[in-house]
């Protein structure tokens, strides 16, 4: 169930101003046919704030908690840049990230990012926090649309990683 949904964001594909809310509450159960009894809730706020034509500044808070018997595919896990994203996945997960996007012409752009994140039994008993940094390029598709294609790098403590991105993380 998806309880108090907020978009108020300029753009799906590149949102340069606005917020994105929305916090989701799932309950599995055998009676609904399920393997796997278990409930989930999940937050995400985005917020993004345009410091100039150019230059944006976005930020994210995402929260999930799980109980119960629930498949270690659909357990919580740190959505962040630098490591396999299964590495640090719990019962709980929280992270929050900023990125600085900045357009240096009309089809090229570019991203910096900073994330920390948490795992644990609980959101209330979050472990060590996980620290990330990233940077990619952007390329707008087409001159009309807002997508674009990109290239991620991530680095952590524990690893890094290297990714191919169509539009933004959040």
């Amino acid at each position: 169930m998806n309880l108090f949904p907020s978009d108020d964001r300029d753009d799906n594909y590149y949102p340069s101003s606005g917020r994105f809310f929305d916090v989701w509450l799932g309950r599995n159960d055998s009676r609904w046919g399920s393997d796997a009894e278990y409930n989930r809730a999940t937050l995400n706020y985005s917020q993004y704030l345009p410091v100039s034509s150019n230059h944006i500044i976005a930020l994210s808070l995402n929260a999930s908690e799980v109980d119960g018997d629930t498949p270690f595919f659909l357990k919580p896990s740190l959505n962040m840049r630098g490591f396999v994203t299964t590495k640090y996945q719990d019962e709980a997960a929280a992270s929050t990230h900023i990125e600085w996007r900045y357009k240096f012409s009309t089809r090229w752009g570019s991203m910096v990012s900073y994330e920390a994140g948490s795992v644990g039994s609980s959101l209330s008993k979050l472990k060590n926090i996980i620290l990330s940094v990233g940077a990619g390029i952007r390329w707008k598709i087409q001159k009309d649309n807002n997508l674009n294609l990109g290239v991620d790098v991530g680095v952590s403590k524990d690893d890094s990683a290297f990714y191919i991105v169509i539009g933004e993380k959040f």
